[in-house]
């Protein structure tokens, strides 16, 4: 997903260049063509369409880990909507999950064994810290990306993609690692921006 990030970066890098209108109308067309065959190659996503044909079919979604990722992500949002402004705070996510896995009769005991979490930053943030921590979140990835798309800083949008891309399919800041890999590349990226920023305006 990092890497599918990268290239659509440089897609929209290079489409911006492209003067020719036809040449503007195909290149999309051939990515979304070339992106739909890759897809279809890749095996993880050959698993994953063949478990949501399955949970559609026969509406078990507890038999596998793609129905397990969806019971959990049903869980999230169930407890968001009783918590929706502040959510339950960091410490009560996993004991607030677990009551509403009982609650929609979920395999709680593999859950609790495999120590999940919600897979998802995005659903996870506005669990615990409701919708002004998700609010927030988005605001300091968005306005890093304005920046960087603005003064042309390349790598610290790449940065900010990438990261985005991953805070959909796991829970980066709920691990000490995550954070402090979330933090000091934010800062430094940020900080050394916002250091050209003062020098282009000191010289002019």
């Amino acid at each position: 997903m990092a890497l599918a990030a990268v290239l659509l970066y440089v897609t929209f890098l290079l489409y911006l260049k492209i003067k020719n209108k036809l040449l503007k109308i195909a290149l999309p067309i051939v990515i979304l063509a070339f992106s739909g065959y890759a897809i279809s190659q890749n095996y993880r996503m050959q698993i994953m369409f063949k478990s949501l044909v399955e949970i559609v079919r026969t509406g078990d979604s507890k038999s596998n880990s793609t129905g397990a990722r969806f019971e959990i992500w049903k869980a999230t949002l169930n407890v968001v909507g009783k918590n929706p402004l502040l959510g339950v705070g960091a410490g009560d996510i996993k004991p607030e999950l677990y009551k509403e896995y009982d609650k929609i009769k979920t395999n709680t005991e593999e859950v609790e064994e495999n120590h999940y979490n919600v897979h998802n930053q995005f659903l996870e943030t506005m669990l615990g810290q409701g919708l002004i921590g998700f609010g927030l979140l988005l605001y300091i990835l968005f306005v890093a990306l304005q920046q960087a798309y603005q003064n042309k800083d390349h790598l610290l949008a790449l940065f900010i993609i990438i990261i985005a891309v991953n805070f959909f399919p796991e829970s980066m800041l709920n691990q000490q690692a995550g954070v402090i890999f979330f933090a000091f590349f934010y800062y430094l990226m940020t900080l050394a921006l916002y250091n050209k920023i003062d020098r282009k305006h000191s010289d002019n």
